[in-house]
């Protein structure tokens, strides 16, 4: 009973929510922000900080609601599933299955079917949340980055139009009804090599000569607190690679695809 209850007040708190942003976005562009409504609606959830010095930050809101993905990090892999984020629900539960019109928008490369297939866009019956799935192909992606700007559009089930890239009343969580997917073959800056800053600035020469010297990649997983240990130990051991090669090329010096000296 106690569930219940907090899911209703959940639903609620949604709902009063994007109204009020609609009330109060409207007063300054009623062009723009769709009038309140009762009807179902969807959008994606994301957490961040967005706010900085009192402004709302639109690039760290974009970071917020894009992803990227390169199969150049995972060697024999054909298919990945990709998880978009969490689909939440503005309105009600019921008791059936709903499908969400999760489509890919004006602007984006990839072509449904022959890059990407949309996995799961179901709201399950009686829930108010779930987890999107995209499955990336690689065969068809040659040397080109893939982009898909998905958008979550109005249908017969959730035609609500939520109001979105925003912050929540409350400041606890952001409202989007898009999010950009980035794919491909190719090898670029992982997503967590800000984590790895020990090693230095990334280059192309130097990832491809860790992994041949460390048979891993870092960066491409988020850096945990018990990694770091390990992140230590490598960056000697590469130091001590690097060495060994200049060693063997007396008076040379390994150098980037920018012409810059790699270091660690």
């Amino acid at each position: 009973m106690r569930i219940v209850m907090k899911m209703k007040i959940y639903i609620i708190r949604i709902m009063l929510a994007v109204m009020l942003f609609g009330i109060i976005a409207a007063c300054e562009d009623d062009d723009k922000i769709p009038g309140a409504s009762y009807d179902a609606g969807v959008w994606f959830y994301g957490t961040g900080d967005v706010i900085l010095q009192g402004k709302f930050d639109m690039d760290e809101y974009n970071k917020i609601f894009s992803g990227f993905y390169s199969f150049y990090f995972y060697p024999g892999v054909e298919e990945h599933i990709f998880e978009l984020p969490e689909i939440r629900l503005m309105g009600k539960p019921v008791d059936y299955d709903r499908k969400v019109n999760l489509v890919a928008g004006e602007g984006s490369t990839a072509v449904e079917g022959e890059h990407f297939v949309i996995e799961d866009n179901v709201l399950p019956a009686n829930a108010v949340s779930f987890t999107p799935k995209v499955l990336l192909l690689k065969k068809n992606l040659g040397d080109e980055e893939k982009m898909v700007k998905f958008v979550l559009e109005p249908s017969e089930e959730f035609p609500a139009r939520v109001f979105g890239d925003t912050v929540s009343d409350d400041k606890t969580f952001l409202i989007s009804l898009r999010y950009e997917l980035k794919f491909s073959n190719l090898v670029s800056e992982p997503p967590y090599w800000s984590q790895c800053g020990i090693f230095g600035d990334w280059s192309r020469v130097k990832f491809d000569f860790m992994y041949e010297k460390l048979g891993k990649y870092w960066g491409v997983e988020p850096v945990s607190p018990a990694d770091r240990n390990y992140m230590y130990d490598d960056l000697l051991r590469i130091r001590r690679e690097l060495q060994l090669w200049q060693t063997e090329h007396p008076g040379e010096k390994m150098l980037d695809e920018n012409g810059k000296q790699v270091t660690f």
